[in-house]
């Protein structure tokens, strides 16, 4: 009789334990679907976050587009690739990985087509190896300067000229150039105070490639373009066989810049205080030098 009870309590026992077992299983399974379901909902909410933020920062950036006429070469063109390239064009993009408030578009235009589109808002920058006249100095914010550099005459190799000193020494001859280019506006100024010593002006809105085998030819006397550009590009690219003259005496160093519509003074503001960083971290010598051959880094001053 003892053993039959002691037998009962044991497998009361047991039966009590598997109970208690099959209990605390499925109340594991219940604590785990709980805390699957609470990782999912955080996971939710932290994915939501995310891209709330994202969407304050992409409402946060402001789009600059930029416009270029894709030449002169080595400022601004399109390579073998199809891709727009250049001095200006690297240049201008290392200055605004330093403004991550902005988001630089760079569209291909035609040169004046740069001006009237900031007149019009269609553009807020240009990007063009643009030197300052008085004209577009009343119209324009001119940015610090991006590149300084000098001129140089090239000049048909049967002008019998050993050195330019002044202009008076190419009076009677035939220069060609762009109207409204810095490098005409040059011999324009020098006409209006020399009357009776006058420089042919032959206007063209052919290439500068063209000019310099017009030059070459004989079809035209002479040209002035910028050094980077001649010693960068187009000198040791087509051999041309013509002179060339330093015209530091002519004409002291020139700059090179970007430009923005007259009421974007912020936009001005920032991009010269990220030149400013890029040429004092040797990122913009290193550009100059892919592009141009040497160092054309003007100096920013305060």
């Amino acid at each position: 009789m003892k053993k039959k009870v002691i037998s009962l309590v044991l497998s009361s026992l047991l039966a009590l334990e598997a109970l208690a077992g099959c209990g605390s299983s499925s109340d594991t399974a219940e604590a785990a679907g709980a805390q699957s379901a609470e990782e999912t909902t955080e996971q939710t909410a932290d994915g939501a976050q995310e891209a709330a933020d994202n969407a304050e920062a992409a409402e946060g950036v402001t789009v600059i587009k930029a416009a270029t006429s894709a030449r002169p070469r080595p400022f601004t063109y399109i390579d073998d690739e199809g891709n727009l390239t250049g001095q200006n064009i690297e240049l201008i993009k290392a200055v605004f990985d330093k403004l991550p408030q902005y988001e630089l578009e760079i569209e291909v235009t035609e040169f004046a087509s740069i001006f009237t589109g900031i007149d019009a808002g269609l553009y807020d920058l240009g990007v063009n190896n643009i030197a300052k006249n008085p004209d577009r100095e009343a119209k324009y914010l001119f940015t610090d300067p991006e590149m300084v550099n000098h001129y140089i005459a090239v000049v048909n190799k049967n002008i019998d000229i050993t050195s330019i000193t002044d202009l008076t020494e190419l009076a009677g001859k035939k220069y060609v150039g762009a109207a409204g280019n810095d490098k005409t506006t040059v011999i324009e100024t020098y006409n209006d105070a020399h009357p009776d010593q006058q420089i042919i002006i032959d206007y063209t809105e052919a290439d500068v490639l063209q000019t310099l085998y017009d030059v070459e030819s004989g079809k035209e006397d002479f040209l002035i373009i910028d050094a980077p550009m001649y010693f960068g590009y187009y000198g040791p690219e087509f051999n041309l066989d013509v002179n060339t003259f330093d015209l530091s005496n002519v004409k002291s160093a020139s700059y090179s810049y970007f430009i923005v519509g007259k009421d974007n003074t912020k936009l001005a503001e920032d991009i010269n205080a990220a030149l400013k960083q890029v040429i004092e971290e040797g990122i913009s010598t290193e550009i100059d030098i892919k592009f141009l051959g040497e160092d054309y880094s003007p100096i920013i001053t305060e």
